[in-house]
């Protein structure tokens, strides 16, 4: 039973019921209709805070829109109307953005310069949302109109001059990894690279956008992969983004050992279990949030009582249908299928008209299909 409580600006849903499986998966049904809608279609643009669209969106539509920068998608809450005036305003403003993205490779004598000083430019003139640098594939990614285009190859162009490229010929100095110039402000990690501290901080928050993750040390042409410790992280990120940052590096890090977590069965359910190791021994696992109950070794539906390959082998309606096509055979004509239903029959004793459980009238001898009334008199004629 489902009941709604509306309390002015909170609403209570409550679920009661005896079939805890059937529960669950309402539970997680009426959750995922809380959460909204998807909405097609993503731009980077719109998982920062206070995204000025987004906010349009709502004063227009009466829409709410909520960005997942996690799994980068867009949803969407509201009434059917103002929901589907949303998702056109929406689809209208990923065509418009589309062509708008310039991304240029930057020459590694370039990066110490827009670490410095390019992207703090940029930033200023095309917005903070419209500019993002990859630190470690050195990609730089503008959104705007061709001004937007002409600011980032005139900063480039700069760049390159000999006046803005630090020369790195002082002996003893180290070089960042980053920006391959000499260190400035150094911040050193626990395998001894060294870091720009601007650089660092720039590569760490920007770790998001680049889905660089996990974070490991660049040093040595990028072959150092020391893991780069929290402390430091926490170091140069706010919270906000230190936590959006943990979220994102567990969910890299489940993406990439399938073998070692598995998502629950029911359908948008968030929980992970670990399957069974090898030489344990298979059990069964309850999700705590939608009650369904899963084999730890196969990863289907829990079959107590069945092997696994047992619970296959019944799943496999193809194979059963083999099996039950090999025994009918091998029973020496006493077991046919029924010709509607399809169900073995057996005779052992009596007259050749037979009944199923399907209610058919069955002819033994032709397998022909009949009613009560026409049975006899066509056993009497052809047979």
């Amino acid at each position: 039973m489902l009941s709604v409580h509306d309390a002015g600006n909170i609403v209570r849903i409550r679920l009661s019921g005896s079939a805890k499986e059937a529960m669950g998966a309402m539970k997680v049904r009426v959750e995922n209709l809380a959460k909204g809608e998807m909405v097609e279609g993503w731009h980077r643009s719109f998982c920062f805070s206070n995204n000025p669209f987004l906010r349009r969106v709502f004063v227009e539509t009466g829409a709410y829109v909520r960005a997942d920068w996690k799994r980068q998608s867009l949803k969407v809450y509201g009434p059917p109307r103002a929901v589907d005036h949303a998702r056109n305003v929406i689809k209208n403003e990923l065509e418009r953005l589309a062509p708008l993205d310039y991304t240029v490779t930057l020459l590694r004598r370039s990066v110490g310069f827009f670490v410095r000083e390019g992207i703090p430019q940029l930033k200023e003139t095309l917005g903070e949302n419209n500019v993002r640098f990859a630190t470690f594939s050195r990609k730089i990614t503008v959104t705007g109109s061709e001004e937007a285009r002409h600011a980032l190859e005139c900063l480039i162009a700069l760049s390159l001059k000999g006046d803005h490229v630090l020369p790195n010929t002082s002996q003893g100095e180290q070089t960042c990894p980053i920006c391959y110039d000499d260190v400035t402000s150094p911040q050193q990690l626990g395998c001894g690279h060294v870091y720009c501290a601007a650089c660092l901080r720039h590569f760490l928050s920007s770790a998001l956008d680049s889905d660089q993750l996990p974070l490991t040390c660049l040093g040595d042409e990028a072959r150092c992969h020391v893991p780069i410790p929290i402390p430091t992280i926490q170091q140069f990120l706010p919270p906000t983004s230190f936590n959006r940052l943990l979220e994102a590096a567990f969910d890299s890090h489940v993406s990439k050992h399938p073998e070692e977590f598995k998502c629950c069965k029911t359908p948008d359910c968030t929980q992970l279990y670990r399957p069974v190791r090898p030489r344990d021994p298979a059990k069964t696992l309850h999700c705590p949030s939608c009650f369904a109950a899963v084999c730890n070794a196969c990863n289907e539906d829990s079959h107590e009582g069945l092997t696994c390959a047992q619970s296959r082998l019944r799943k496999n309606q193809a194979e059963q249908d083999r099996l039950n096509d090999a025994w009918i055979a091998s029973q020496g004509g006493r077991v046919k299928k029924c010709p509607r239903c399809s169900v073995p029959i057996e005779k052992t004793y009596g007259c050749n008209h037979m009944t199923c459980r399907c209610g058919a009238h069955v002819c033994w001898v032709c397998l022909g299909i009949f009613t009560a009334e026409t049975i006899y008199p066509h056993l009497h004629t052809a047979h």
